[in-house]
């Protein structure tokens, strides 16, 4: 420990030991250790620095203790043995450690927990997965075992077997070959209107040119001849 003399304020609570600690650094050129805690409300202030600059420091502190009627304790120890001086200095340096040392463990905590979740996702994901995979292969049997079925009653019954093929084939047309059949039929239905409408403006023409026929015809008044139109001339001369 650098320092020569210990300074010891004992107090009853945290405030207390922070009034003294206060006091204490205003009243000499010291330096504060370290504030201890101890079971019960007590309260040790540390504090270091030269001999004489501890006592007063010391005196400041208690001092203040009394006025706030919290001081159970004090004493400064001029000069510390070496094992003293590390067993102080040793405390407070095992706080720090301590608080590493958790501190680097909550982040362990942390990626376990994250590993665990990410195991448990990927449990739910396979699970779902392999409950897919069990469906569609339930799917392929059912196809199958329809499709045999199918064979079979074809096999027994021709005529009955293309009925019942052909429904099979109708319930389980694809959506494309249903819609393909759709435009066929639309296709077809086209063509018809487009003959009928044909063979009604044919009865309508065969109906106009009958009506035509059947009225009289009227013989246009035929022209004087060039003869007349001369003799006339020439009777006028």
């Amino acid at each position: 420990m650098r320092h020569q003399a210990l300074g010891l304020v004992e107090v009853r609570g945290y405030l207390g030991a922070v009034a003294v600690a206060d006091a204490a650094l205003k009243a000499a050129a010291v330096t504060c250790i370290g504030v201890e805690v101890i079971k019960g409300g007590l309260v040790t202030v540390k504090l270091g620095g030269d001999v004489g600059a501890v006592q007063a420091a010391v005196d400041a502190g208690a001092e203040q203790a009394v006025q706030l009627d919290v001081l159970v304790a004090r004493h400064v120890i001029a000069r510390l043995h070496e094992e003293t001086a590390a067993l102080v200095a040793g405390k407070e340096e095992a706080q720090p450690e301590a608080e590493q040392t958790k501190k680097a463990e909550m982040p362990q905590a942390e990626s376990k927990a994250e590993l665990k979740a990410d195991e448990k996702e990927e449990a739910k994901l396979e699970a779902a997965i392999e409950a897919k995979a069990h469906d569609k292969n339930e799917s392929m049997a059912e196809d199958k075992a329809e499709g045999k079925a199918i064979l079979e009653s074809t096999a027994k019954s021709p005529a009955s077997s293309e009925v019942s093929s052909n429904q099979a084939v109708e319930t389980k047309m694809p959506a494309d070959a249903a819609k393909s059949a759709m435009d066929a039929m639309q296709r077809v239905a086209k063509e018809a209107a487009k003959l009928v409408e044909e063979a009604r403006k044919a009865d309508q023409e065969a109906k106009a040119a009958k009506d035509e026929g059947s009225k009289p015809r009227v013989k246009p008044p035929k022209a004087p001849s060039s003869a007349k139109k001369r003799s006339k001339g020439t009777k006028k001369a």
